[in-house]
C-alpha cells in the first residue's frame, strides 16, 4: 500500500516535471535568443565606439528639460509648503 503511494507520487511529480520543462523550453529558446541579440547589438556599437564610428547621442529635447524642471519646481513648492 505504501509502496503504490510512493509510485502514484514520484508518476505524479515526474509528469508534473516533464509539463514544466516541455512548456520552459521554447520560452528558454526564445529568451536565449533575445540575450544573444542583445549581446550582439552592443558588441556592434562598442566596436563603433572604438573606432571612432558611433553616432553621436541626440541631446535631450528642450521639451523634456523644460517639463523635467517643472515638475522639479512644483515638488519643490510642495515641500516648502510643507515645512510652513
Amino acid at each position: 500500500m505504501l509502496v503504490e503511494k510512493k509510485k502514484r507520487d514520484r508518476d505524479q511529480q515526474l509528469a508534473a516535471h516533464e509539463e514544466a520543462t516541455r512548456t520552459a523550453a521554447p520560452s528558454k529558446a526564445v529568451e536565449v535568443a533575445r540575450t544573444w541579440q542583445e549581446k550582439t547589438e552592443r558588441n556592434k556599437l562598442l566596436q563603433q565606439e572604438l573606432s571612432g564610428q558611433a553616432p553621436e547621442p541626440a541631446p535631450p529635447s528642450p521639451v523634456a528639460q523644460d517639463t523635467a524642471a517643472a515638475d522639479m519646481r512644483r515638488m519643490l513648492i510642495r515641500q516648502l509648503k510643507g515645512t510652513f
